[in-house]
């Protein structure tokens, strides 16, 4: 039995054989991008949304203006310009989200590298770096209140039972002594399908431990449960972890998912 994992393809195996990944998985839900990628378009045409980042509503006399400004600008456009505006606003969602994916990656990578600093050098424990602009400042902030211990980072793990591998963020324990995963995301919120995702890497993470890429054992929870699932939303305004304590719920709803992924993916075959 050897697990192994491939950053080239970004696959894991067990036994030489590859396992489904657990966010491979999330994607059968469906997330709630419908509204943000519509207002993407629209706002190069002159539209404003109704409320500031605040929550405030924006007088309709302001967005009136803006509209008009925009309307009578596009007017002047030539064919060409006003078919390249159509084209680039066709894909802005899609920049988007590129350009998003590539800060949260960063974000990532920055988390990674300060956790496993505190593994090394505070046997765990956080500590401040004293670094305002620091991007992951409010994740430190967070964690100095929250977390007594961080276990492992970038922790492999598998099931056999379920045919699934996947890589936990972080495991830590929490000064109110629970084992909890979290989750780096760059989202703007917590939503339900991230939430069932640290379901899945709990189901993995509880069957058999966590490992390195190459199959070495890292980390074993031995008689303890996870008991908390977290997310971290880098994407908020104000970012704060989201905690969820209803994990078994989780953990349904990722078994949900990984059995309507299989049925998707043999339906035609």
């Amino acid at each position: 039995m050897s697990y192994k994992f491939k950053d080239i393809d970004h696959l894991h195996e067990l036994d030489g054989q590859p396992l489904t990944g657990v966010s491979s998985v999330g994607n059968v839900v469906s997330k709630p991008l419908t509204y943000w990628a519509a207002g993407l378009a629209l706002v190069p045409f002159g539209w404003t949304k109704d409320k500031d980042d605040d929550g405030k509503y924006v007088p309709k006399s302001d967005r009136l203006n803006a509209s008009l400004a925009r309307r009578t600008e596009i007017r002047n456009l030539t064919e060409e310009e006003y078919l390249k505006l159509l084209d680039s606003s066709y894909r802005d969602h899609a920049q988007k989200l590129k350009t998003t994916a590539e800060a949260g990656t960063d974000r990532h990578a920055l988390v990674e590298k300060y956790v496993k600093l505190m593994i090394a050098d505070q046997d765990g424990s956080p500590k401040n770096i004293n670094d305002k602009d620091n991007p992951i400042e409010p994740f430190i902030a967070w964690a100095m209140i929250a977390v007594k211990k961080f276990l492992v980072s970038e922790a492999h793990c598998y099931s056999r039972a379920h045919w699934v591998g996947g890589i936990v963020d972080i495991v830590a324990e929490l000064k109110n002594e629970t084992i909890a995963i979290i989750d780096i995301k760059s989202s703007k919120d917590a939503y339900p399908a991230q939430f069932f995702q640290c379901g899945g890497y709990d189901i993995l993470l509880s069957e058999n431990g966590a490992f390195t890429k190459d199959g070495e054992k890292m980390f074993d929870l031995g008689e303890k449960k996870v008991a908390a699932h977290i997310v971290f939303p880098f994407g908020m305004k104000n970012p704060t972890a989201k905690v969820r304590y209803d994990v078994d719920k989780n953990r349904e709803a990722f078994l949900a998912e990984l059995t309507l992924y299989r049925q998707i993916n043999n339906f035609n075959k």
